[in-house]
């Protein structure tokens, strides 16, 4: 649950963005950057026998994107870490 401080920090980035946005207009939306995570279900089957095969599971899937549409998809494989390095 987020404290009143961390309210009123959300509220004062909020503000500063809408204020920031109305002194530049769109040209401050084309520099936004964003992204998200989440779990992607993979099955990946034998070209031979068509069956699973023991890489299948869960992978995360991160995008990136900003007006214009998507700067980046990756698929971390299982067991692996979001770093600085990564």
């Amino acid at each position: 649950m987020l404290t009143q401080e961390h309210k009123e920090h959300r509220m004062q980035v909020c503000q500063n963005l809408l204020n920031q946005y109305e002194a530049e207009g769109d040209s401050f939306l084309d520099r936004i950057i964003t992204g998200d995570e989440t779990w992607c279900h993979v099955n990946f089957l034998s070209k031979k026998k068509f069956k699973k095969l023991s890489s299948a599971g869960k992978m995360t899937c991160t995008v990136f994107w900003d007006l214009k549409g998507v700067i980046l998809l990756d698929l971390l494989e299982p067991r692996q870490i979001i770093n600085s390095d990564r």
